[in-house]
């Protein structure tokens, strides 16, 4: 994938990051045993990597040379789901459709994901430096593809 693929919007300020990725989001699957090599993965070990990997690369490249990353953060990520194809009709849109998605994936373990890829992206040295999230999940629209607007802001 090319990284305007990944990453459609790029503002920096000193303080604040904002990034969309492109590309329907990954949940943190559980661990389970890995008998092949020993130890754990996740259960979905390959598409996880995958959604992080491009998720840490925006990150990155979106950091301002000057960002402190000792500082407490503030988290905003609202990832964009597209319909089944169930919620469509001869007409489009069927009215029993539901507005909210309020199916798997869980949202805590979308954003364990999203703690993690800030981590190793280098924003923070630690994801336990982020002291608020403000999380949703959506249905996509005509307009949207499927993916996460990402803001992280530093503390004050």
């Amino acid at each position: 994938m090319t990284q305007s693929m990944n990453q459609l919007k790029n503002l920096n300020m000193n303080n604040q990051i904002e990034i969309e990725v492109i590309g329907a989001p990954v949940p943190q699957g559980s661990l389970v045993g890995n008998p092949r090599f020993g130890g754990l993965r996740y259960t979905n070990d390959a598409l996880l990597k995958e959604w992080r990997s491009r998720v840490i690369v925006a990150l990155a490249d979106a950091a301002p040379d000057d960002w402190n990353q000792n500082a407490p953060l503030y988290v905003s990520a609202h990832f964009r789901f597209v319909r089944p194809k169930s919620h469509y009709g001869v007409k489009g849109l069927r009215p029993s459709a539901p507005q909210h998605k309020a199916t798997k994936p869980d949202l805590d373990k979308l954003t364990r994901g999203i703690g993690d890829s800030i981590e190793q992206s280098g924003i923070a040295r630690n994801d336990s430096q982020i002291v608020r999230w403000t999380v949703s999940k959506m249905w996509t629209d005509d307009q949207q593809a499927p993916g996460v607007r990402l803001i992280v802001t530093m503390c004050k």
